[in-house]
């Protein structure tokens, strides 16, 4: 019976959830080149598994998955993420939406595109040309003086201070900015998409993928144990699709499969219309969560053959006209002069039906208005941003309260606050962060104001499923995954709706973290003289008392941070960020047998960090009572 659980360090543990296969599994997997299969495990089976550990024959050993709930100290699992196994290649394109949850072609990014812009950051466009830090590099070996720098050449001192030190770069992270993008998921309990954020891109390395394609045209390439949505639910592509690969040959599908894919409009699926008919939904319901007119919903009842007879239609037993009992009389007005005045007057400027609204729209003039206050209302604040405190010469006039909020206020000058360019943008991010600092200027809002208009087009979306028509191997490729945040951890690849990174955590955004769950270690070890990431020796005597207790003192007032930013009302997301990285967390690894037995061979290693160490002894151990030979195999090859 093999070990299922195993307890490391002080809180931790190791726990195997599920497994799929056996050592049996990796010898029929490497059996099918020649169409034969066994039963029963014996000693030339042992043989072939040696031999396909020792040639580097590795796919037999990826057809195995493991899953393990794991609960260790975050600074482990900083270690620990990057063992994966399910990945796309660098040409998948990600689909990002704006802040009202629409798609835009300029959105879209590339897994390797994505994948750049996380590990080498983007172009700083603010940064000075070679010319200028040449310049700026020769006058400060000169020993000329910051300020004099600045006068002369323009460059601002924090980035002279850079140059000088040597730390100046070109480029600025993106990490920042990936996080904040809109990613589009899939709300998997009703089947709609709504946005959500990348909390990490990782970089897997080259693996064999192939490439799968759709009857409507869509292809996208990954691994076969990527998990997709299909009409049956998530599974791995290799098993949704029967995928068959023998040695010489094309690989082949051996089931038909439908994946999930990108966007039908509510309004003209034909299954979600009967539901929402069966639901007793009307049209002026069903065109409200549609975002359409119910003139759409009419019309595409009427397409799919859901119309709504005319029992259904007619008024109740019992039911009022609203213009029972009132006449009207025709013929030619016999109006007076000042009936008549009235009515030109009525009729006149936007009332007309001639009216086009002038020379300049609504909103150039509110621009306008702004640009013309902004002078006045900087000089009453001191050139100071209201957001950040700090002055700023690069202020801008914005909108407490925006004008999609309450027009009646735009040409309000009360309504206006002075914010510098950054926070400017960071306010405008999304309708949130507008909220949000609005609330900080007037305190509660109605809830009323708080809901932004749906603007036109701006359609529900459902997935919809279509057939994989082929299934084609591409060789060996770089892949990558996005690790998404959220309670739907999925993302939407080549319009094809696909699952995040294999390493589910526990997630600071949606539960409160205990107080008294993080890593206090038995002993600590001192700094290495030769080895600057490893440790040695240990910290005995006095210092390692007052170290104990340093080290508690520091992990309990953060925690106590952490619990009074709550009770000021910060959200989770933003109050999490105190918290020590020996905090526990717990998290959901699923992982091929070659992927683990790589883990294994590098985090048992004697220069892998302690901790991490006994996390991976704890896996070997459960490892070595499913697949007790392929390990074996595998960890001798490159032990």
């Amino acid at each position: 019976m093999p070990l299922l659980e195993q307890t490391v360090l002080d809180r931790g543990f190791v726990k195997l959830v599920d497994h799929m296969g056996s050592d049996l599994s990796v010898v029929n997997a490497a059996r099918v080149s020649f169409g034969k299969r066994k039963e029963t495990f014996d000693e030339a089976d042992e043989k072939l598994i040696d031999y396909l550990a020792a040639h580097d024959h590795t796919s037999p050993f990826r057809h195995t998955s493991m899953t393990f709930h794991v609960k260790a100290p975050i600074f482990v699992f900083r270690q620990w993420m990057k063992h994966r196994i399910a990945c796309l290649t660098g040409d998948a394109v990600v689909t990002f939406v704006n802040t009202n949850g629409v798609a835009n072609p300029r959105l879209r990014k590339t897994m390797d595109e994505l994948w750049t812009a996380w590990s080498a950051g983007q172009g700083n466009g603010t940064a000075p040309d070679e010319a200028r830090v040449a310049l700026v590099r020769d006058m400060a070996r000169q020993g000329i003086s910051d300020r004099e720098i600045q006068r002369q050449t323009g460059v601002d001192r924090a980035t002279v201070r850079k140059i000088r030190q040597g730390t100046f770069s070109t480029k600025g992270s993106a990490r920042s900015r990936i996080r904040n993008m809109n990613l589009r998921v899939l709300n998997e309990r009703d089947n709609t998409f709504e946005t959500g954020h990348i909390a990490g891109i990782v970089e897997r390395g080259p693996q064999p993928v192939y490439r799968l394609t759709l009857a409507d045209g869509k292809q996208l390439t990954m691994t076969t144990n990527h998990r997709v949505l299909t009409s049956q639910g998530w599974m791995r592509m290799g098993e949704a699709t029967g995928l068959e690969h023998p040695e010489g040959e094309e690989p082949r599908m051996t089931r038909p499969c439908s994946l999930m894919v990108n966007g039908v409009e509510a309004h003209r699926d034909a299954h979600w219309l009967r539901e929402q008919r069966s639901l007793g939904r009307g049209l002026a319901e069903m065109a409200e969560l549609a975002g359409c007119s119910p003139h759409t919903i009419r019309k595409w009842l009427k397409v799919h053959d859901l119309s709504f007879s005319p029992e259904e239609t007619r008024f109740g037993r019992g039911h009022e006209s609203w213009n029972r009992g009132r006449s009207y009389s025709s013929g030619p007005m016999d109006l007076t002069e000042a009936q008549r005045a009235k009515r030109r007057l009525h009729r006149s400027g936007k009332a007309s039906n001639w009216w086009r609204g002038g020379l300049s729209s609504e909103r150039e003039k509110i621009g306008a208005w702004t640009a013309r206050q902004a002078k006045v209302l900087h000089a009453n604040n001191g050139g100071i941003c209201q957001a950040c405190g700090e002055r700023s010469e690069a202020l801008h006039a914005h909108h407490i309260i925006p004008v999609w909020m309450d027009p009646s206020r735009a040409f309000d000058a009360g309504n206006l606050a002075s914010v510098c360019s950054t926070c400017h943008r960071t306010i405008h991010r999304n309708r949130d962060a507008e909220v949000a600092f609005a609330r900080t200027c007037v305190g509660t809002l109605p809830p009323e104001l708080e809901q932004k208009p749906r603007r036109t087009g701006d359609h529900r979306l459902l997935a919809h499923p279509v057939a994989v028509s082929t299934v084609a191997f591409l060789g060996v490729q770089p892949t990558y995954d996005l690790c998404v945040e959220g309670p739907w951890h999925n993302f939407v690849a080549n319009g094809i709706v696909v699952h995040n990174s294999e390493f589910n955590e526990i997630s600071g955004r949606y539960v409160e973290f205990p107080e008294d769950e993080f890593f206090v270690p038995e002993t600590f070890r001192r700094q290495a003289k030769v080895n600057k990431q490893g440790s040695e020796g240990r910290v005995d005597g006095p210092d390692g008392d007052q170290a104990h207790e340093v080290f508690l003192a520091t992990c309990r007032n953060a925690v106590a941070q952490y619990k009074q930013l709550i009770a000021l009302g910060v959200c989770r997301e933003q109050a999490r960020c105190v918290l020590p990285l020996g905090l526990y967390s717990e998290v959901y690894w699923t992982v091929s047998l070659q992927a683990a037995a790589h883990f294994i061979r590098l985090r048992t290693d004697s220069h892998a960090q302690w901790e991490i160490q006994q996390y991976a002894h704890a896996v070997r151990g459960i490892v070595e009572g499913v697949y007790p030979r392929s390990l074996q195999a595998l960890l001798r090859v490159r032990p």
